[in-house]
C-alpha cells in the first residue's frame, strides 16, 4: 500500500508516445492506478479474514431468557371443582361390587366364555342347530330336554316348534315331559305376532307330579317338618302382550284352572295328612276337596330398557291386579282380588354391560267377604320366579309378601345372561298384618337365564340359599340348584 501510494507521489518518467500532448504530468499513470487497485484489493481481503478468524474466536453472545409464563386468569371468581357426591358414590360402588367383579370376571365370564368360544370355533353349536332345525328356513325345531331340581324328581322330555305354522308370524310348540310312570306333562301352545313385539297366544297344560312340595303359610312357614303331596292339573289360558315403548307392555290372561290334589308322602318327607296328624298342624284349605278355578288379570309394565339387548341401565315399574273365584268341591263360592307391583332401578356403573340394579316387590291376596283362599292360589316365594329363589316352590306361602332384592347381571353369551342377586323377602298375613322386620329372610345366589322371554321352554340355571329369620338369626334354612329346561309354554 505504501509503495503504491509513492508511486502516485513519484513524477511519470515512462510516458508513453501516444499521449496527449500538454497531459498533466502530476495525474498517476495507468499502471499506477492499477497497482493501487490490487494492493487494496490484497489489504481488504487480508483484513475480511482477520475480521473473520476475530468472529470465529469471540464467544457467542447469549440468548435472552424466555419469559415465564403467564399465570392464567381466574375469569369466573369459582373454586376450584372437586370430588363431588357423585364421584365418591362412583368409586365406593365400585370398591364395593370389587368382589362381584373378581367373581364374575374370573370364576364365571372368562371360563364360561372360553367354553363357548371353543364350541363356535370348533362348529359345535352350528352343527347342533343343523341337526335340531329343519325345513327349508329352518323353521321346525325338534330338540330333547332335560331339568333336575335338588329335592324333586328329575325329568327329561322332548321339545318341538314350528315357526309360520300355516301362515306367517304363527307359532306352535309342544312339550312333552317324562319322569316316571306318575310325573307325566304335555303342553301345547300357540301364539301369533300381531305386531312387532305385540302377540296373542293360548296354551293348554295338563300335568301329573308326585313331588310337590308344602312349607306352611305366612313368615314362620318353615317351623315344622315339608310335607309332601301329588296333584293332577289341567289348565287352559288365553293371554295377549301388547308393546308399546322399549321393554313396556300391556298383558292380559284369561286362565280355568282345576285341581284334584293326592296325599302321598315322597323319599323321607310325610305326606300333608301324616303331618297334620303328627304335629296337629292345620290341613291347608282346598287340600281335601281340589278345586277349579277362573281368573282374569292385567299387568301393566313400563320399562325404558331395549327389549333384547345386553343388560343396561334404566328404570322398570309394573303393577298387575286379577279378579278370581274358586268353586268344585269347595264349601262354597270363594272370591279373591290380587293386586301388586314391583319396581327396579339399575345402573351400568361399571361398564361392559356389567348392571347393577336394586327391585323392590310388594304383592296381596285380598279375599273377599268371607270367602278364603285355596293354598295353591296364594302369593308364592320360592321357585325361580319367587321373592326367595332360594327356597323351592312350596316352602312359603302368604297372603301378602314383601321383598327387596340388589342384583349385579352381565352377558357371558350373545344369548344368555348372569345373575348374581342377594336380598330380604318373606311372607305375611293379610295386608302384611304382622310385618315386622325381624321376620325377614335372606336370600343369595348365581342364576343363568336366555335374555329372551319369550322362548318356550328356556334353559335355566339356578344356585341359591335361603335362611331362617333375622329374628332365628339368619341361619341356612334352604339350598337349591336347579338346571335345564324350565316348562313356560
Amino acid at each position: 500500500m505504501l509503495a503504491a501510494l509513492l508511486a502516485l507521489a513519484a513524477p511519470a518518467s515512462d510516458a508513453r508516445a501516444d499521449d496527449p500532448p500538454g497531459a498533466d504530468e502530476s495525474v498517476p499513470s495507468e499502471r499506477a492506478l492499477e497497482a493501487l487497485v490490487t494492493e487494496a484489493d490484497r489489504d481488504a481481503s487480508g483484513d475480511d479474514d482477520d475480521e473473520s478468524a476475530a468472529d470465529e474466536s469471540a464467544p457467542e453472545a447469549p440468548r435472552p431468557a424466555r419469559p415465564p409464563d403467564r399465570a392464567v386468569p381466574d375469569y369466573d371468581g369459582l373454586p376450584e371443582r372437586g370430588d363431588d357426591a357423585g364421584d365418591v358414590l362412583l368409586w365406593t360402588a365400585r370398591v364395593l361390587t370389587s368382589p362381584l367383579y373378581l367373581v364374575s370376571e374370573f370364576v364365571l365370564r372368562r371360563p364360561i366364555g372360553w367354553a363357548l368360544t371353543e364350541l363356535e370355533r370348533h362348529k359345535v353349536i352350528e352343527h347342533l342347530v343343523s341337526f335340531f332345525r329343519f325345513g327349508p328356513n329352518n323353521e321346525i325345531t325338534l330338540m330333547p330336554t332335560f331339568l333336575y331340581e335338588f329335592g324333586f324328581q328329575p325329568s327329561i322330555g322332548i321339545y318341538g316348534s314350528w315357526d309360520d305354522f300355516l301362515f306367517d308370524h304363527n307359532h306352535i310348540s309342544i312339550h312333552g315331559v317324562y319322569g316316571g310312570d306318575d310325573w307325566l306333562s304335555g303342553t301345547i301352545a300357540e301364539r301369533v305376532e300381531v305386531a312387532d313385539g305385540s302377540y296373542i297366544g293360548a296354551r293348554l297344560l295338563a300335568r301329573e307330579r308326585p313331588d310337590y312340595v308344602f312349607g306352611g303359610i305366612g313368615p314362620d312357614a318353615t317351623d315344622g317338618q315339608r310335607a309332601r303331596y301329588g296333584a293332577v292339573r289341567l289348565e287352559p289360558v288365553l293371554w295377549s302382550s301388547v308393546r308399546y315403548w322399549q321393554s313396556s307392555d300391556l298383558q292380559w290372561e284369561l286362565r280355568y284352572r282345576s285341581i284334584e290334589f293326592q296325599d302321598r308322602s315322597w323319599g323321607d318327607e310325610p305326606s300333608v295328612l301324616e303331618r297334620a296328624m303328627e304335629t296337629g298342624q292345620e290341613v291347608p284349605y282346598g287340600y281335601l276337596t281340589g278345586y277349579e278355578a277362573v281368573a282374569a288379570e292385567i299387568t301393566v309394565d313400563v320399562d325404558t330398557r331395549t327389549p333384547g339387548a345386553p343388560p343396561e341401565g334404566g328404570a322398570r315399574l309394573a303393577v298387575h291386579a286379577g279378579v278370581h273365584g274358586a268353586f268344585g268341591g269347595l264349601p262354597e263360592l270363594d272370591r279373591w282380588v290380587s293386586w301388586g307391583g314391583s319396581g327396579t332401578l339399575a345402573a351400568d356403573v361399571l361398564g361392559g354391560h356389567r348392571v347393577i340394579g336394586i327391585t323392590a316387590d310388594a304383592h296381596l291376596i285380598s279375599p273377599l267377604g268371607d270367602s278364603n283362599v285355596p293354598f295353591t292360589e296364594l302369593v308364592e316365594l320360592g321357585g325361580s320366579r319367587g321373592l326367595l329363589p332360594g327356597y323351592r316352590a312350596g316352602d312359603i306361602q302368604g297372603f301378602s309378601a314383601v321383598g327387596l332384592l340388589t342384583h349385579y347381571q352381565w352377558p357371558i353369551w350373545a344369548f344368555l345372561d348372569a345373575r348374581l342377586y342377594f336380598g330380604t323377602a318373606n311372607a305375611f298375613g293379610r295386608h302384611f298384618e304382622d310385618f315386622d322386620v325381624e321376620l325377614l329372610r335372606l336370600t343369595f345366589g348365581l342364576e343363568i337365564a336366555p335374555r329372551f322371554p319369550v322362548i318356550d321352554a328356556p334353559f335355566t340355571f339356578n344356585f341359591g340359599f335361603a335362611t331362617e329369620t333375622f329374628e332365628r338369626g339368619t341361619d341356612i334354612d334352604s339350598f337349591r340348584i336347579e338346571i335345564g329346561a324350565r316348562d313356560a309354554l
